[in-house]
């Protein structure tokens, strides 16, 4: 009787670290905004930065090209380490395949309630940006469509 409590307390202690495992690969990002500046509200102030409105549609010029701004709003997690990676990889997508562009790796302590990266494009298409944790880059945390396009 005694053994088998003990069998059925290390199955649990088993099943409850494989959970807390998945749940750190899991939902830390809860939501995320593709746009091309900060909200003019979050400059006046200290603390934490707000994304403007989300845009599904930007314009290049010639010379500068355009820059997007990828802002996630992150959750704490007890089970993540101290601190992680997360990749933000940015993609055209066409009429056959995906070509892979650019990507970043961001430190991220486990406190912070946000991340904030950016990417620079100088070719019109549509490009698909993901976001999912550097050591498991099979699951995709987030991910969001958009445009660019020339100035008229």
């Amino acid at each position: 009787m005694q053994k088998q409590l003990k069998m059925k307390l290390f199955v649990l202690a088993l099943c409850s670290i494989a959970l807390n495992y998945s749940n750190a690969y899991s939902q830390i990002v809860s939501r995320m905004v593709i746009t091309d500046n900060l909200s003019s509200s979050s400059k006046l102030t200290y603390g934490k930065p707000k994304p403007a409105e989300a845009k599904s549609e930007f314009f290049i010029t010639e010379e500068k090209g355009t820059q997007v701004l990828i802002y996630t709003d992150l959750l704490n997690d007890e089970v993540n380490a101290e601190t992680f990676k997360l990749l933000f990889t940015a993609y055209k997508t066409g009429k056959e395949k995906e070509e892979w562009v650019d990507d970043r790796i961001i430190d991220v302590k486990k406190s912070s309630s946000y991340s904030l990266t950016a990417f620079n494009f100088f070719e019109e298409g549509s490009y698909r940006i993901t976001v999912c944790r550097n050591e498991s880059r099979s699951k995709i945390l987030a991910e969001g469509m958009f445009q660019v396009k020339k100035e008229d």
